[in-house]
Parts: C-alpha cells; structure tokens; sequence
C-alpha cells in the first residue's frame, strides 16, 4: 500500500474504532439493562460488531482468491449487523426517540468504515500484485497445439522426413522458439565432420601456398 493508502485506511480505522466504541457501550448499557450486572456483561456486546468483523474479513479473503462467497459468513453479516442495529436502538430509546435515531446510525457507520479499511487494503493488495507481475520476468507458456505438434514431429522423424521449423509454425501455429525447440529436441545437430589427418587433399611436405621459385631464391638465369 501508498503512504496515501496507509492515511485513508487509518482516518477509515480510527472512524470505525470510535463507532465501536459508542456501540460497546450501549450493548454493554442493554445488558446491564437486562440484569447482567457481572462481568459476563462486558463480552456480550463485543458478539455482534466481532462476528461483524470476522464475516467482513472471510469476504475479503473469497473475493482475493476468487471463490464463492460462503453463505455463513453472509449470515454472520447479517445477523451481526441485525443484532449490533438492535442493541443500539434500544439502548437509545431508554432515553428518547432522537437518541434511539442517532444509536442507530453508529452500527451503519462502523459497517461502512470498515469497509472502506478493507478496500483500501484490497486496493493496496491488488497494486502490489501487479507491480510484481510487470517486474517478473516473461514466461513462456506452451501452445494448445504442442502436444499434437510433438506427435506430428515424432511421427514424421521416424518416417525420415522431419518436419522444418517453419513447417511447425505454419500446421500447428507455434511460435518460433517453440518451433525451433521442438525440432532440436527430436532431430539434434550434428556437428560438421572433421577431416582426418592426411586426407586434406594436400602434399604434406609442402606448404599450402608454395612460393614461385623466382621469388624464393631458387631461379637461375
């Protein structure tokens, strides 16, 4: 992620935490309501807006890998959504009608700042992974046609007539290293024969370019 990114998912994250933090108190301030006066009043209103944050980060995670959403984790959504709405309003309506408006807005604004968190690291996430892909070097990936040119190829050889490179191109739309690759991996190159010693066609005991006798010394008038 930008510096950039990194400053909106923070001004996202810290709208979301005080959301949390104004729902927890009116969740803990309905169970209280309700008679829990022990501690196990303090993790009821964590339920909702956790269950909330969980089903939001398993989304995340089958939009990433690109899987079908689970259907759990869009219950858990809504239930947590339901939940979290319901103790909010009724926190707000033990006071008056306007507080009971302005609690129900606090569950709607933890949702959204959560998700523009989760975007902006979706975001972050999706531009890292490009840049890796552009700075990653090519890869050269096989033709639907190979498989079948490495048949013809083979078939040919045996029958003494290989197919060329341009051949392979032409019937099977390879590309040409992948063409080229084929045809040296089933007919290789020999290298050119070295003649033996003695059979260059040249006297031995003379140099392969023998000088005039008049310009060596030899001449005689």
């Amino acid at each position: 992620m930008t510096a950039r990114s990194w400053r909106y998912a923070a001004a996202g994250l810290s709208i979301a935490v005080i959301a949390a933090w104004i729902s927890y108190n009116d969740g803990l301030f309905v169970a209280r309501l309700a008679g829990n006066h022990d501690h196990q009043a303090y993790a009821y209103p964590l339920l909702p807006d956790g269950l909330i944050v969980v089903c939001l980060l398993a989304l995340l995670e089958a939009a990433r890998a690109r899987v079908p959403r689970s259907r759990w984790a869009m219950g858990g959504l809504l239930l947590g959504a339901v939940l979290t709405l319901s103790m909010n309003v009724y926190a707000g309506l033990a006071h008056s009608e306007l507080d009971a408006v302005i609690d129900g807005f606090v569950p709607v604004i933890f949702f959204v700042a959560c998700e523009v968190v989760l975007w902006h690291v979706r975001r972050g996430r999706g531009a890292a992974q490009g840049d890796n892909l552009q700075s990653s070097p090519a890869v050269t990936v096989p033709s639907s046609n190979f498989e079948a040119a490495e048949a013809s190829m083979a078939a040919t050889v045996a029958a003494g007539n290989p197919l060329s490179v341009n051949q392979l191109q032409d019937r099977f739309s390879l590309r040409r290293k992948e063409a080229a690759d084929l045809r040296r991996k089933h007919v290789p190159v020999s290298p050119a024969p070295v003649p033996p010693a003695g059979e260059s066609g040249r006297d031995e005991g003379l140099p392969p370019n023998p000088l005039p006798a008049a310009l060596n010394g030899r001449a005689h008038g």
